[in-house]
């Protein structure tokens, strides 16, 4: 396959792609405008770690419960917009906004209020035909004089690409995968997981994050106006639909989808990919790339990617401990299997020998160090997979598990641990103040996209509670930006989909 074999090392080196602890370039845009704060005061991580350790078997709950109560306002009427736009429900204009978002408006002609879902796999084309032949498009000859561009998702942040469905790539911590249960967009907010809420007569505008289609053909401008389709309108080739609509659905940052459909639908190399300087790429970037690639080429054509085959040998955990504690550490080695970490399943690997990964992947050696009665320390050793195919050293974080190793179980653990990574490689730093919501900065030293965050927040000098987010899309190396009504906050668990 064209993109296995770039020489991927020697492609690394002529860009200038550095792997480290060095945050690269790609500051974050502020969330817009009027969106309110995340929902927050959930249970703190070390309330979490504690609740772990003391757990006990809780009694079959009550099969006679009630129905919660219905809403105050009824759902409005759910329309896909490509139905509403040709039965004359709604008036649908899509512009172009630069090179990474598309300009939106809806208007609802109806005497009732409706909810417009905008599915994943939508492209707005230059061309009321869609681009014929091809490769999903080519290099970028036809389709018109600005590019076309497949669309992310209405609630996506700047820097972020795609919907994150829920309980395909949101997994909890722990043995409780889908427990997290993130809210980032509040109530007031008419652009919803669940579709965009327009008012019967009105209208509303919004921007999308997109990604460009075609590569060298010119950027589009607000008096650019595209023609909405879906891409199995867009395109013949399966492949490029699947890509699109996976991208689209799972989500990731819009740098990684960026390189992907630059890859699929222009026939860009890795090489060619790595040395352009339209949107420069890093090389945790492209690694997540190559990696949608490689599974786009193992699946067939049809529906979306594998999330399981995505988030499969990302996540790399040994366990050791001191002289006395090394008989605790290999039990709880073993009862990791099955587990999660930063929303990705775990791989036990040997204590002697480190496993064989692609990147991108992490490699976690867990050594814990003393132990008394309510604590258990220890350091965690990250470390990331290359192009070479070696481990590269990320940074180590400290381990502090709130029980003695013999009450440690392997929930507990993996909680602690989760929180030592999310706090290390995860800087969440005040940027200003406003009407009694930060603006915070958040920055990414993982080498995957974050899907979600949960930060504990500080107000009025008390700690505790925490806020969560969702389809955050922060990208590796990069930073993003969130709002919080607190003063301070410190990540305390992230959450990862393996893109």
């Amino acid at each position: 396959m064209l993109w296995r074999h770039l020489g991927l090392a020697r492609a690394w080196s002529a860009a200038g792609l550095l792997l480290g602890t060095t945050l690269l370039g790609g500051v974050g845009r502020a969330d817009e405008p009027g969106r309110a704060p995340a929902r927050g005061g959930g249970p703190t991580v070390e309330t979490l770690i504690r609740a772990a350790v003391e757990a006990k078997p809780k009694g079959q709950a009550d099969a006679d419960r009630a129905a919660p109560a219905p809403t105050r306002d009824a759902d409005p009427g759910r329309v896909a917009v490509l139905d509403g736009q040709r039965s004359g429900d709604l008036q649908v204009k899509v512009r172009g906004h630069g090179a990474d978002r598309v300009k939106f408006s809806i208007r609802n002609t109806t005497d009732r209020r409706l909810r417009v879902i905008i599915p994943p796999g939508l492209v707005a084309s230059a061309s009321p035909l869609g681009q014929p032949g091809g490769r999903g498009g080519g290099g970028g000859g036809a389709g018109g004089a600005f590019q076309s561009m497949g669309l992310g998702a209405p609630t996506n942040r700047a820097g972020g690409f795609g919907a994150f469905t829920p309980g395909l790539t949101r997994p909890g911590t722990g043995s409780s995968p889908g427990s997290a249960a993130f809210q980032s967009v509040p109530a007031e907010d008419p652009r919803t997981a669940d579709g965009v809420v327009v008012p019967a007569g009105k209208a509303v505008e919004f921007l999308m994050p997109s990604v460009c289609l075609n590569f060298g053909i010119t950027t589009p401008t607000d008096d650019n106006i595209f023609t909405l389709m879906d891409v199995d309108q867009y395109t013949p080739d399966p492949r490029a639909r699947k890509a699109l609509r996976s991208l689209a659905t799972l989500g990731t940052s819009q740098k990684v989808a960026q390189a992907v459909m630059w890859h699929v639908y222009n026939g860009m190399t890795y090489q060619q990919l790595a040395l352009q300087t339209v949107v420069p790429f890093n090389a945790h970037e492209m690694a997540l790339a190559n990696r949608v690639v490689e599974a786009l080429d193992a699946s067939g054509p049809n529906g979306i990617l594998d999330p399981a085959e995505l988030a499969r040998a990302r996540v790399f955990v040994r366990v050791t401990g001191e002289s006395s504690l090394d008989k605790g550490a290999f039990h709880l080695s073993n009862d990791l299997a099955g587990r999660a970490l930063l929303g990705l399943p775990i791989q036990v690997v040997d204590a002697k020998d480190d496993p064989a990964s692609l990147a991108p992947a992490l490699l976690l050696h867990v050594h814990l160090t003393s132990s008394k009665p309510g604590l258990t320390k220890g350091r965690i050793a990250v470390r990331h997979a290359t192009a070479q195919g070696s481990w590269g050293p990320l940074g180590t974080a400290q381990l502090e598990v709130p029980a003695a190793i013999s009450d440690v179980d392997a929930d507990a653990l993996c909680l602690a641990i989760d929180r030592a990574v999310a706090s290390t490689f995860v800087r969440v730093a005040p940027m200003g103040r406003t009407a009694g919501v930060t603006t915070f900065r958040v920055q990414n030293r993982l080498p995957f996209t974050l899907a979600g965050l949960v930060v504990e927040t500080a107000a009025d000098g008390k700690a505790g509670a925490t806020t969560s987010f969702d389809a955050l899309g922060v990208g590796p190396l990069r930073e993003g930006r969130v709002n919080i009504p607190a003063a301070r906050g410190r990540a305390e668990r992230v959450v990862l989909n393996g893109l």
